[in-house]
C-alpha cells in the first residue's frame, strides 16, 4: 500500500520534473530560433545599408571626376582654355615663320619668300582639324587651307564668313598685334553652325593677319572623351567598375563590355540595368537611385542578384552607374546564420545540462520530503491503527503530532 502511494506521488513528481523542463526547452528553442531569424534579418538590413553607403561613396568619386572636368567646359572656362591653347599654337607658328623669314630674306626673292611662307602656314596643322588662314587689312583672303575658293575674295558684311572682317576690325580698334574674336561658323564635323573662338595676329613683314580658331563644342567633346577614358580606367576592389549611359537608354561607355557602347538597351532582360536605372531616375525625380536585378557574374559563370546605384549628371544627361553582386552578402549571412545556430546549440546544451542537474536535485529532494513528511507519518498512523485492530495497541499512547496539517 505504502509503496503504491509512494510510487504514485513520486511518479507525479517525476512527470512534473521531466515535462516542465521539456516544455521550457521547447518554448526556449522556438524563441531562440525566432530570435536568430530576427538577428539575421537585421544583420542583412545593416549589410545592405552599408553596401548602399559604400556604393554612394564610390559613385561620388566618379561623379567628382566628371564634375571637375565639366568645369573646364563652362563658357567662361572654355574660352579661357581655348585662348591659352590658341596663343600657344600661334606663338609656335610665328616662331617658325620669323626664323624662316630671317634666314631666307636675303637668299630668296620677295615673291618666292612670300609663297614659301604661305606654304608653311597652309601646311601647319594641329589636333584633328586645327589650321591657320591668312587675310590682309583690306578684308581680302590671302590663303585658306580648307576653303581655297575663299582665296582672293573680300569678306565684308558676309555673315556666313564673318571672321575676316571681325579680325581686321578688332585689330584696328585695339591698335595692337593680336586679338581674340568670337563668332558662329559652319562646323563640318557636326554639320551645324557653332560658336568658334579665334586668335588673329599680325605678321608685320607682310602685314598679314594670320588667324586660327577652335569650336567651343569641340572642347566639350574633347573633355567628354577624356572623362570617359578616366572613368573607364577607374577600378575598386576585385571587380568594381563604372559604366555610363545616357537618358535615352543608350550605352555611352562600358569598360567590361565595350561591345555595349552605342547600343540602346530597352526590353533587354539580360542587360536590364540601363533601362532600370533611367526609369528609376525618371520616376523618383532625384539625381540618384538604387536598382536591383540579375546579371551575369563572370566569376561564378551564373546570373546572380546585383545591386547598383545610378546617378544623373544633368549637364550632359549622363547616367553614371556602379554595382556589386549580393553573393558576398549571402555568403556572409550564411556564415552568420551558422554561427548563430552553433551558438544556439551550445546554449541549449548548457540549459539541458543545468535543467537535468536541477531536475535531479529537485527529484531527490522531493523523494526525501515525500518519504519523511508524507509517507512516514502515514505509515506510523497505519501501524498504530493495525496494532489497535489486532488488540495489541495501547489506547493510552498518543500519536506524535509534528505538524498541524491533515497528516499531522
Amino acid at each position: 500500500m505504502f509503496n503504491s502511494i509512494k510510487s504514485k506521488i513520486i511518479g507525479v513528481i517525476i512527470s512534473i520534473v521531466v515535462l516542465l523542463p521539456l516544455v521550457i526547452l521547447i518554448v526556449f528553442r522556438i524563441e531562440i530560433v525566432g530570435l536568430g531569424k530576427t538577428v539575421s534579418a537585421e544583420f542583412e538590413k545593416v549589410m545592405l545599408k552599408n553596401k548602399r553607403e559604400e556604393l554612394h561613396n564610390k559613385i561620388d568619386l566618379a561623379f567628382k571626376v566628371v564634375e571637375s572636368h565639366y568645369e573646364e567646359t563652362k563658357p567662361e572656362n572654355v574660352e579661357k582654355s581655348v585662348k591659352a591653347d590658341l596663343i600657344q599654337k600661334q606663338d609656335l607658328l610665328f616662331h617658325i615663320l620669323n626664323n624662316f623669314y630671317l634666314e631666307n630674306r636675303n637668299s630668296l626673292s620677295e615673291n618666292e619668300l612670300r609663297e614659301e611662307m604661305k606654304k608653311i602656314v597652309k601646311s601647319a596643322r594641329y589636333g584633328k582639324n586645327g589650321y591657320f588662314w591668312i587675310n590682309d587689312f583690306n578684308y581680302k583672303m590671302v590663303m585658306h587651307p580648307i576653303k581655297p575658293d575663299f582665296d582672293g575674295k573680300v569678306f565684308i558684311n558676309t555673315p556666313k564668313v564673318p571672321f575676316v572682317q571681325l579680325g581686321v576690325d578688332a585689330l584696328k580698334k585695339c591698335n595692337c598685334d593680336s586679338a581674340f574674336i568670337k563668332y558662329r561658323f559652319y562646323n563640318p564635323a557636326t554639320k551645324k553652325y557653332e560658336f568658334k573662338v579665334s586668335l588673329v595676329k599680325v605678321f608685320r613683314p607682310y602685314n598679314w593677319i594670320i588667324g586660327t580658331g577652335s569650336y567651343i563644342s569641340d572642347i566639350t567633346k574633347e573633355v567628354q572623351t577624356q572623362v570617359l577614358k578616366s572613368i573607364k580606367n577607374m577600378r575598386y576592389g576585385k571587380n568594381g567598375y563604372f559604366w555610363i549611359n545616357d537618358f535615352n537608354y543608350k550605352m555611352v561607355m562600358h569598360p567590361i563590355k565595350p561591345e555595349f557602347d552605342g547600343k540602346v538597351f530597352i526590353n533587354t532582360p539580360k542587360v536590364p540595368f540601363v533601362e532600370l536605372g533611367v526609369n528609376a531616375l525618371k520616376k523618383s525625380g532625384k539625381d540618384w537611385a538604387i536598382i536591383k536585378y540579375k546579371f551575369y557574374n563572370p566569376a561564378t559563370k551564373k546570373y546572380e542578384d546585383k545591386i547598383s546605384i545610378v546617378k544623373l549628371f544633368k549637364p550632359w544627361k549622363w547616367v553614371i552607374g556602379t554595382g556589386t553582386y549580393l553573393k558576398d552578402i549571402q555568403e556572409t549571412l550564411n556564415k552568420v546564420s551558422h554561427q548563430i545556430e552553433s551558438q544556439n546549440r551550445k546554449v541549449l546544451i548548457e540549459i539541458v545540462v543545468i535543467v537535468v542537474i536541477l531536475g535531479t536535485l529537485f527529484l531527490l529532494l522531493s523523494i526525501f520530503i515525500v518519504s519523511k513528511f508524507i509517507i512516514k507519518p502515514i505509515k506510523e498512523v497505519v501501524n498504530k491503527a493495525k496494532d489497535l485492530a489486532e488488540g495489541d495497541g495501547d489506547l493510552r499512547v498518543r500519536l506524535k503530532i509534528d505538524s498541524k496539517d491533515e497528516i499531522g
